[in-house]
């Protein structure tokens, strides 16, 4: 923002006559969205931390509740209030979360200065570049995490204190017959009282429809912060409604894991189903702490690898060559785009003159124009695009799908001003056919040009605007022409036809030679251009490699995160397991 200031003050005091361009900030401005993705990921990591916490809490006490039902009942005899014993419960459940947190935040600190802080200087060493950083520790810092554990612990602590303060006095005499119905019962059974379940039931179904809701709005107005909230919401909804699920199914498969345990072994069933059979509501809580430990980082692991096996063919659809080159006009929509454009004699005389570059075909600015059938029924908005040379001697033909017409095509279009490609969202959402035309209402007033349809591309490579969506084609839909025929389309008919070599061109597509070394092209191209034109290169293998190392960054931060999920889940069914039998050690000895 401050940046911004500066230049709209400096603009203000020399004028328009000069071009002003802020690069790095937007750089910084993308980069900064990026980290809110990266942000919301790591935040629902945190939250499902929280969660398989607050299992682990809530399992632990409620069992020490149920465990220790007999004593509660004593201190009621000798006159202790519900809400002593209730405090009773909270007190205990704060005093482990004060001490945990503590030792939490201490050991963060030291984890983050002596590993996490080195590893990043001798990343950044490895890249060249020389970084200082010092970890902070403020309250600003860490109050919200502390408060979010502390939220979470006395949500967990809420069921089982509840419990403990309605802990009946028969307990202390005859807990045999405690659970059976009580005098002090029939009061509840005398009333109405309205059900929490279907409440959170509504609720749930209100906020799906919520974020529905938000989620137009927050893609309508293009805010990167509310869309990474979103996507954490949506997130947590997915591995809600799989434990839900869960919870539902795991009786079932309880008795079908019972069952095929007895055929191995039906003496440790017999006992084996009585001991299950009691503990129903703790083993689905330890399964549920397992379960959701696993659930978000087994997703985010199958997202990686799936991202990674297409690392390639993302790169090679998103480039749609092996070398790229765009000029900074293609991302400037003021008047002064025209100043960043390339010359056709640029692809011949320069481009190919780098050594390892061996075809460059060259793609003008989009012109938007409107667009019709023949009668003018359907129409749409595109995208028109001319080209210097056959896109079939650079594009990656094996990504190339046409569903009408060739590849060939790419060809026919030079020889022929008016004959187009057009995308198959396009030609079904104008229903116009192969070889059927087109009415492109050109520059200058009463000015159409009719255009023959040669070729239907459902997928070309570099053009992500090129496919099947209607919506999308008749919205700016990339169709392809001659330069001789963009340069008809884009003229008035009152003005004389431009210099074939005017600068149009704001995008440049070239193959490497075969022997060539990627990095020595890539080095050479940044030498050649970047430092006297306004524009951007680059290379596939390149970005190739780049891809690849950032795939290898986020696996290794996923494998760190998942070890974390899975070690707090191990050590709550450990605690929960080691309570349950130190309890029942009575019933243990007699078998």
């Amino acid at each position: 923002m401050s940046v911004r200031n500066v230049a709209v003050n400096v603009q203000a005091a020399l004028g328009d006559q000069y071009v002003y361009r802020l690069d790095k900030a937007r750089a910084l401005d993308g980069s900064a969205q990026m980290f809110l993705v990266i942000q919301a990921l790591i935040s629902t990591y945190g939250l499902m931390s929280l969660g398989v916490v607050g299992l682990l809490v809530y399992t632990l006490v409620m069992t020490n509740v149920q465990e220790q039902r007999r004593e509660m009942a004593i201190l009621r005899i000798l006159g202790s209030q519900r809400n002593l014993l209730f405090g009773i419960v909270v007190v205990e459940v704060v005093v482990i979360g004060v001490v945990g947190v503590g030792l939490g935040i201490l050991l963060g600190q030291v984890i983050t200065t002596y590993g996490v802080v080195p590893l990043i200087e001798y990343l950044m060493s490895q890249e060249g570049q020389a970084i200082t950083i010092q970890p902070a520790v403020s309250l600003a810092g860490i109050l919200p995490a502390v408060v979010s554990a502390f939220v979470v612990l006395l949500l967990s602590a809420l069921k089982p204190a509840r419990d403990a303060a309605r802990t009946k006095v028969v307990y202390a005499i005859n807990p045999g017959v405690a659970d059976n119905i009580q005098l002090e019962d029939l009061d509840e059974l005398r009333e109405r009282r309205p059900t929490l379940k279907l409440f959170v039931i509504g609720l749930g179904m209100m906020l799906v429809v919520l974020v529905a809701a938000a989620l137009i709005f927050a893609v309508g107005f293009e805010n990167p912060a509310a869309l990474a909230a979103l996507a954490l919401v949506i997130l947590l909804f997915l591995v809600v409604g799989v434990v839900f699920v869960f919870f539902i199914l795991t009786r079932p498969l309880e008795k079908l894991i019972l069952f095929v345990t007895g055929l191995v072994s039906p003496r440790l069933t017999y006992f084996a189903k009585r001991n299950v059979g009691r503990s129903s509501e703790r083993n689905t809580l330890i399964s549920l702490l397992v379960l959701f430990s696993g659930v978000l980082p087994s997703f985010l692991a199958t997202f990686t690898a799936i991202g990674s096996a297409n690392i390639e063919t993302d790169v090679r659809l998103d480039m749609g060559a092996p070398v790229e080159i765009q000029s900074y006009s293609s991302w400037d929509g003021s008047e002064f785009a025209a100043l960043s454009r390339l010359r056709p004699s640029f692809v011949s005389e320069e481009v190919q003159a780098i050594p390892g570059i061996e075809n460059a075909i060259g793609l003008t600015y989009d012109y938007g124009a409107r667009v019709s059938d023949a009668v003018e029924m359907r129409s749409g908005w595109l995208h028109l695009v001319g080209v210097t040379g056959d896109l079939n001697d650079v594009l990656y033909d094996d990504l190339m799908i046409f569903t009408g017409g060739r590849p060939a095509a790419l060809t026919q279009i030079l020889a022929d001003p008016t004959a187009v490609v057009i995308s198959q969202g396009m030609a079904e959402g104008l229903a116009v056919p192969l070889g059927g035309a087109i009415h492109v209402q050109a520059e200058g007033l009463d000015h159409t040009e009719e255009l023959t349809v040669v070729g239907i591309a459902q997928r070309l490579p570099g053009f992500s605007e090129v496919g099947r969506i209607r919506n999308q084609a008749l919205n700016g839909g990339t169709v392809f022409i001659s330069l001789e025929g963009f340069a008809r389309v884009s003229t008035s008919p009152r003005e004389a036809l431009p210099d074939p070599n005017d600068p149009v061109l704001d995008r440049v597509l070239a193959t490497v030679s075969a022997g060539a070394d990627p990095s020595a092209v890539d080095a050479a191209l940044y030498e050649a251009f970047n430092r006297e034109y306004d524009i951007w290169t680059r290379l596939a293998d390149v970005q190739l490699k780049q891809a690849r190392d950032s795939c290898v960054q986020e696996q290794a931060l996923l494998l760190v995160l998942t070890l974390l999920s899975f070690v707090t889940a191990v050590f709550g069914v450990f605690a929960v397991i080691y309570v349950t039998i130190y309890a029942r050690r009575r019933e243990i000895g007699m078998m």
